[in-house]
């Protein structure tokens, strides 16, 4: 429905129904409807009212085009978010999340934006999450390299080059502005590049 529509008989020559204002005089209703709060407040029950009126389907769809919970990646606009769920960054994230998913809890609380995939460590017994994790820390200690750290993304971001101490380092690390700026020029060149392949292609 237009505008229009949502406000009809809600703004009249006496009353406005959005501010519960009354005017008796012209002039004061000419300053009200055109004042700075008058139409803020319009805007704001626009808004509400196309909110309301917004099947859940879509609601769901608008907010995967404004967040990706498995990149953790905020977009501003649908445009930005369709290039990130056709990239390479996210499709990556869905082969890693499928080949590696959490295996204990502290991991999954830590890399939930990377793996999204908390069911399945939630169906393992605490004693297979010790033993697996009793298997990390002895692989951990026997790899005289520093490689394993590198792939891990609990411990390491080769995006930014920085290493991490703990999950939660990493965790909050992922989610602060300077990784997901690198992450969404990465993107975005990732786009560019695929772009020029196909130029060439053609």
């Amino acid at each position: 429905r237009s505008d229009e529509e949502l406000l009809k008989g809600l703004l009249t020559d006496d009353y406005c129904h959005v501010c519960s204002s009354v005017l008796i005089f012209e002039s004061h209703r000419l300053s009200h409807y055109g004042g700075k709060k008058h139409n803020q407040k319009v805007r704001m029950y626009l808004e509400t009212a196309r909110a309301e009126k917004t099947p859940k389907s879509q609601m769901m769809s608008s907010s995967k085009n404004r967040f990706c919970e498995l990149c953790n990646m905020v977009f501003n606009s649908d445009v930005v978010a369709k290039s990130h769920y056709e990239g390479k960054v996210h499709a990556k994230h869905l082969r890693k999340q499928s080949r590696h998913p959490p295996a204990k809890d502290t991991e999954v609380h830590a890399s939930s934006s990377l793996t999204q995939n908390p069911e399945k460590s939630g169906q393992k017994s605490t004693q297979e999450s010790d033993e697996e994790l009793q298997m990390h820390t002895t692989a951990a200690s026997a790899s005289t390299s520093s490689e394993l750290n590198l792939k891990d993304p609990n411990k390491y971001c080769y995006l930014c080059t920085v290493s991490f101490t703990d999950p939660m380092t990493a965790l909050q690390h992922y989610n602060g502005r300077k990784h997901q700026k690198k992450q969404a020029r990465q993107e975005l060149l990732n786009e560019l590049g695929d772009d020029e392949q196909l130029d060439d292609s053609l």
